[in-house]
């Protein structure tokens, strides 16, 4: 199926627009999967961080349903042109966490050295103490908490290169990943996935290990692994 290439600054509203219409044109019923990100992404001309973040729009909204590992779903047809001034207010909170993941992931990657390197420790008492509390958050299955102690932990990464410049930029990049959006996503694919919570907190366990240790290549290697294993959480 074809659809328009997109041309405007606003891409993620103009593909929540282009799937609404298809949706009320009859083009896809309920219970209909829609087109993979990939393939939705080339039709349109768009990366596939801009299809996913009005997939998750969409998802948010009761209008799909998206499903980690099997596609993403119509499930709602009534009631589209009432929702679609919500679905561009909430695109509107703040820049694509999308994006915000795929630079934190380049840029983590490249201060995580430096952290070891510079690590107190006072630095790695409040890593530690962060950790306590993701543990506590996993055994409650306390899916928001976690969130929030996960993204604390990586500031406290970026506060132990002692360098201002870099904490800032951690923090800016977090700050766009508390949308609505993203919480979301990352709630159904742990709610789904009974052992995700688990297998997170062992990674970020990882990290700060090797960090203790003085062990700056092995904790490259973990939060290298720590991306690439929580990444395909977000594909299709």
């Amino acid at each position: 199926m074809q659809f328009e290439k997109i041309q405007s600054k606003t891409k993620s509203a103009k593909v929540v627009d282009l799937l609404l219409k298809s949706i009320k044109e009859g083009r896809f019923e309920k219970g209909d999967s829609l087109p993979t990100e990939r393939e939705l992404a080339e039709s349109m001309g768009v990366s596939r961080p801009v299809v996913r973040e009005a997939l998750s729009v969409l998802s948010i909204l009761g209008i799909a349903e998206r499903i980690p590992g099997a596609g993403t779903y119509v499930k709602k047809l009534n009631g589209l042109n009432n929702l679609k001034n919500k679905a561009h207010n909430l695109l509107a909170e703040t820049d694509n966490p999308f994006f915000a993941w795929e630079a934190r992931g380049k840029f983590e990657l490249g201060i995580i050295k430096l952290a070891t390197k510079n690590a107190t420790k006072d630095s790695l008492s409040a890593l530690e103490e962060i950790l306590d509390q993701m543990s506590n958050s996993v055994e409650g299955e306390e899916y928001s908490d976690y969130h929030k102690t996960d993204h604390d932990f990586h500031v406290a990464v970026a506060e132990s290169t002692q360098n201002p410049v870099i904490l800032e930029t951690v923090k800016s990049l977090t700050k766009v990943m508390e949308k609505a959006i993203w919480e979301k996503i990352k709630s159904d694919f742990h709610v789904k996935e009974l052992n995700s919570l688990e297998v997170s907190y062992e990674l970020h366990r990882d990290i700060y290990q090797y960090m203790a240790k003085g062990d700056e290549d092995s904790a490259y290697v973990a939060m290298k692994k720590h991306f690439e294993v929580l990444a395909p959480d977000l594909d299709e």
